[in-house]
């Protein structure tokens, strides 16, 4: 799927044409929704000059203004990729808070349940968290966020200069890695935040062997970023473990809890855009496939390098 943002100025979609509902579940677009690619419970998502713009923080009256999703569900192992530019934080908002973001959502399956990337934050750095549903779980009680705990993944081996086991990543330490055209861009190596200045991002997920699901990010064509969900090892804002807390029986007080929750995404899900306290505008957003792990094992070389992409079948989340 891909959406080039063509078209005249005006609005996409907005919270106006979804319906949320009851933890756990998932909502669901009204037939009068105007996209057939993205809908969403906060916030309104326009069209403005080929971009999807976020609009101001400020016309939402709260920080936690934006979350949108792809109305396809069908998104497994995959290369997402798309241009960004933003404001400052807090710019036509509120007074700057630390855990102010932007995040590309990774394999959701519902509000409560997916895996999000933070690729723009306050402190200029990246990290990958999943969210597991958890309301009425019987763990700290100022861990629940939105109904969730979030579990910061740490890096794998794969992760470019530092290596295993860090939970953030500047792009101060990114510096040497990142290409020419990235280091003539105001700010270089963090981010602008000008309202002006082009990035190209990508994120790919694919599952592994043995139920992990690895996400890498890319900055100018560039691996900046690289960890591994095992189920595990994910640590909670108090440094505490997803497993300590799974063992711990935290769970089995949520209503309706499953234990596929507290394993890692393995089965397909949307994508989408969540940002608190920033106008930010996204362009060329592209869903591609990727091969499965075990195939790219065995098989020949492919003759190009370009997965195929997936089909949007604009169809609502469950």
């Amino acid at each position: 799927m891909h959406d080039d943002f063509d078209g005249d100025d005006g609005l996409i979609t907005s919270h106006e044409f979804y319906d949320s509902a009851d933890f756990p579940s998932g909502g669901n677009s009204w037939l009068t929704n105007p996209s057939p690619i993205w809908e969403g419970d906060s916030g309104y998502f326009y069209r403005q000059g080929k971009w999807g713009f976020s609009g101001r923080p400020a016309d939402w009256h709260d920080r936690y203004f934006f979350r949108m999703n792809t109305r396809t569900f069908d998104i497994g192992d995959a290369s997402i990729s798309w241009r960004y530019r933003s404001a400052q934080f807090g710019e036509d908002g509120y007074p700057k808070e630390s855990s102010d973001a932007v995040d590309v959502w990774l394999r959701y399956q519902t509000e409560y349940n997916l895996y999000v990337f933070q690729f723009d934050r306050t402190n200029d750095g990246m990290l990958v968290k999943r969210k597991i549903p958890a309301q009425g779980w019987s763990g700290p009680a100022n861990l629940i966020a939105n109904k969730g705990v979030y579990y910061t993944l740490p890096t794998d081996a794969e992760q470019p200069i530092f290596g295993a086991g860090k939970s953030l990543i500047s792009w101060e330490g990114v510096r040497n890695l990142l290409p020419v055209s990235e280091k003539t861009k105001p700010n270089f190596p963090k981010l602008a935040h000008d309202g002006a200045t082009v990035y190209d991002f990508r994120v790919t997920v694919k599952n592994l062997p043995g139920g992990k699901v690895q996400m890498q990010g890319y900055r100018g064509g560039v691996l900046v970023y690289s960890a591994t969900d095992d189920g595990r090892s994910g640590v909670a804002a108090n440094g505490e473990t997803q497993g300590a807390h799974l063992d711990r029986g935290y769970f089995q007080t949520v209503p309706g809890w499953k234990a596929e929750w507290g394993l890692p995404i393995t089965h397909p899900g949307a994508s989408g855009f969540r940002a608190d306290d920033i106008k930010f505008w996204i362009a060329s957003f592209e869903v591609r496939r990727l091969a499965p792990v075990e195939a790219q094992v065995d098989a020949p070389p492919a003759p190009s390098a370009s997965p195929s992409p997936v089909i949007d079948k604009a169809t609502p989340g469950p």
